[in-house]
């Protein structure tokens, strides 16, 4: 009898999100405005990161009008953005990004190359510190900004 005085709820039916044509730039400034808007109620951008690295655009749709047409991933530890093409990237600098910090926190040095200009981590003496499981296929730097570590071999350039 109680059943016939309950109402089953349905969901909504929820709308497609429209698909666009998104650049990087145009999905680093989504993300910029959702981090903006939500930082204030405490929600950080690593909420848009799924386990993959992939950028989850269902919280984005607001801010963007609609979904990409393709993926974007980025790093959790660096919030670097990347392309599908590039997609290994973040996995990259997320494990090196953590082999650094500890490094650091236990010999109070950069783990570079000696004698290196452009900062390249040196991932043998990283894997050889037990920090680093496995060396990454790309070279990777540490740049003078927290001591974050970037792909982008002309990151002086750019500070």
């Amino acid at each position: 009898m109680l059943r016939f005085w309950r109402r089953e709820k349905k969901d909504a039916p929820t709308k497609p999100h429209t698909k666009l044509n998104l650049t990087l730039r145009e999905v680093k400034e989504a993300i910029n405005k959702y981090e903006e808007t939500l930082t204030e109620l405490g929600i950080k951008r690593t909420v848009l990161i799924e386990a993959d690295n992939q950028i989850n655009f269902e919280l984005l749709a607001m801010f963007l009008g609609g979904v990409p047409d393709k993926k974007f991933y980025m790093s959790r530890e660096t919030y670097e953005i990347f392309e599908e093409k590039d997609k290994h990237i973040p996995v990259y600098l997320d494990m090196v990004q953590g082999a650094v910090d500890d490094y650091i926190s236990e010999k109070r040095k950069l783990p570079i190359i000696d004698n290196s200009s452009d900062q390249r981590v040196n991932f043998d003496l990283l894997i050889h510190n037990h920090n680093l499981k496995e060396k990454p296929t790309i070279p990777l730097f540490i740049s003078n900004q927290s001591d974050m570590v970037t792909h982008d071999e002309n990151w002086r350039q750019d500070s």
